[in-house]
């Protein structure tokens, strides 16, 4: 976000985003793998953000979407290894 040189109000609302989605991918019990209930939870919470900015094009949701599986995975996989 930072390297994007995006408004300061973009790049903190994506780190209160992941903040708290760290909170809730911990708390959360899904019978699948860690990393694949922080995917699940990381797709579904982008949505509403996708949908906003889909009117840009396909362009825009792709780095959202490809972000959102990426970090849910990795805060998922971290919850379980660090969280227990």
């Amino acid at each position: 976000m930072l390297v994007l040189h995006l408004p300061w109000q973009e790049t903190v609302s994506a780190f209160v985003h992941w903040l708290v989605l760290g909170f809730v991918i911990a708390y959360v019990s899904l019978p699948v793998k860690p990393w694949l209930k922080g995917m699940i939870i990381g797709v579904l919470s982008a949505l509403p953000i996708a949908i906003l900015v889909s009117g840009q094009g396909a362009q825009a949701v792709a780095p959202i979407m490809t972000s959102s599986v990426i970090l849910g995975a990795a805060v998922g996989w971290a919850t379980d290894r660090f969280c227990r």
